[in-house]
């Protein structure tokens, strides 16, 4: 094969680079959500989860306490939070009209499982993946303490914008973040990657 035809093996590759790479995304998006309800038995109200049988309540018990002491903290930065109080996993301000309990599935921990899974298995450097991921689960760590802060102050007095806040907005933020994270991963490290080996490989030829 001569260095023409080479070139231009490459360049019709790239042009269905992007394409694939969504197509990728989407299919490790799809796996790990079913891999996540094949192992994972929870209450998706409660504090109740195992893991493959395995019984880890306790264990994310102690996170979701973490979780909202982390929330507490940041709410009391705010002003007009004097009345703002923790017990336990439960948020609330004096008066309100709204309690909010922080579960296990408020510990960010599927989300950062989804985002690890999804680079881990993608293209890439290993190398820079080794710190690009904990960079990444402490990205997301940080917007789900935002998160639930938001949601406790945006419904103290208005407990009816919990569902749209919730399940709505902050989640859909929450998967873009994620997108977000991939996208800078594809632009700055796959692609720098195999802009690399094709210039070996033409220099090759």
């Amino acid at each position: 094969m001569n260095t023409r035809v080479r070139i231009q093996t490459l360049e019709l590759k790239n042009n269905f680079a992007p394409y694939l790479g969504i197509l990728f995304f989407i299919t490790i998006i799809v796996f790990a959500h079913t891999f996540w309800k094949l192992v994972v038995n929870a209450d998706l109200h409660g504090h109740q989860i195992s893991i493959i049988g395995q019984n880890l309540t306790n264990q994310f018990y102690a996170l979701s306490t973490l979780t909202a002491e982390c929330v507490y903290q940041l709410v009391k930065l705010l002003p007009d939070s004097a009345d703002f109080y923790r017990n336990g996993t439960f948020l609330y301000f004096e008066g309100g009209s709204n309690c909010i309990s922080v579960i296990w599935g408020c510990t960010a921990v599927k989300q950062i499982y989804i985002f690890a899974l999804l680079i881990a298995l993608y293209r890439g450097p290993v190398k820079s993946k080794m710190w690009y991921i904990p960079t990444g689960a402490l990205v997301l760590g940080i917007y789900n303490v935002i998160r639930i802060a938001m949601i406790c102050v945006l419904t103290k007095n208005n407990p009816e914008r919990f569902e749209s806040l919730h399940d709505g907005w902050f989640r859909y933020i929450f998967y873009g973040l994620i997108f977000i994270l991939w996208v800078i991963w594809e632009e700055k490290f796959v692609k720098n990657q195999q802009k690399e080996e094709e210039e070996e490989e033409v220099y090759a030829y």
